[in-house]
């Protein structure tokens, strides 16, 4: 049997197979046999990527109080309103230069409103204009009426949180106090006074009894 399988080799042809023996690959010449195949792994899905927030999208900030209806007011005051609430929606959409302009026409068209000048306080607090973001804000503080305390105690709390940026803890404590006195419950600026019990007081600010 050896001989026979190698004169079959010598000459070119398949050995013989005994009868009854499945045919392996060893059984065939090698210019017949089947390269050995490659195991290509599965290439793993990829990984979606978050989308990355825009540049300019502004910090987490408390939902504003409501804006007022428009009944009884006069076609300036609603047409601000509306670049207001155009405003809003910007922001919702981290459009920060379109809520900006939007603001800024509010304030063109009604300068004796409010709101465009609180908005645009929060949008230089967020960018770091502490100083610009100080003016709209007691801007809007002065315009707003004496009625509208939900108003005055969140222009009063951002403005605490304006000053403790700038590390002036004497205007940050009384803003914050200006807005509990309005807003008992504001958690932030109850929140803030908490924080700003352990810090030094500055030369100016004298110490309590």
């Amino acid at each position: 049997m050896g001989l026979s399988r190698g004169l079959d080799a010598e000459e070119g042809r398949s050995p013989a197979i005994a009868p009854g023996r499945a045919v392996s690959e060893e059984d065939l010449p090698a210019d017949e046999r089947q390269p050995p195949s490659t195991v290509v792994p599965a290439e793993s899905a990829p990984v979606p990527l978050q989308p990355a927030a825009p540049a300019d999208a502004l910090p987490a900030f408390p939902a504003p109080p409501s804006l007022p209806v428009h009944t009884g007011l006069s076609p300036q005051d609603v047409a601000a309103l509306r670049f207001v609430e155009d405003g809003k929606s910007a922001l919702g959409r981290d459009d920060v230069e379109q809520a900006r302009e939007q603001f800024e026409r509010a304030v063109a068209i009604a300068p004796s409103q409010p709101y465009g000048y609180y908005f645009l306080g929060r949008i230089a607090f967020a960018r770091g204009e502490h100083k610009q973001a100080l003016a709209f804000l007691r801007k809007a503080e002065l315009l707003f009426a004496q009625s509208d305390q939900a108003w005055l105690g969140e222009t009063a709390g951002l403005q605490g949180a304006v000053y403790e940026d700038l590390g002036d803890y004497t205007q940050a404590r009384a803003a914050y106090r200006r807005c509990l006195q309005l807003l008992p419950a504001n958690l932030k600026a109850l929140s803030a006074l908490a924080r700003l019990a352990g810090e030094e007081p500055l030369p100016s600010e004298p110490l309590s009894q």
